[in-house]
């Protein structure tokens, strides 16, 4: 849900000519998930600590691949 927030305010799809309800329909068919409620889910995520928490998570793991990726492979 982070993520489709996300994407939305950042006008990544359509031009940004696209309501917040269909890109989350858009992406619940993509991945087989009800996202029907994604209302009540921005309201829970405005007052947990780490509003980021996914989106923090994402950006952890692209930038361990890129570490990996620039690692040079051992000597034999």
């Amino acid at each position: 849900m982070e993520l489709v927030y996300a994407l939305h305010e950042a006008r990544c799809f359509n031009n940004g000519d696209m309501f917040l309800h269909e890109l989350f329909a858009m992406i619940g068919d993509m991945f087989g998930v009800d996202l029907a409620d994604f209302a009540s889910y921005f309201s829970s995520v405005k007052i947990r600590k780490d509003r980021t928490k996914f989106l923090d998570r994402l950006k952890q793991v692209l930038m361990l691949i890129f570490e990996k990726s620039d690692e040079k492979p051992s000597q034999k």
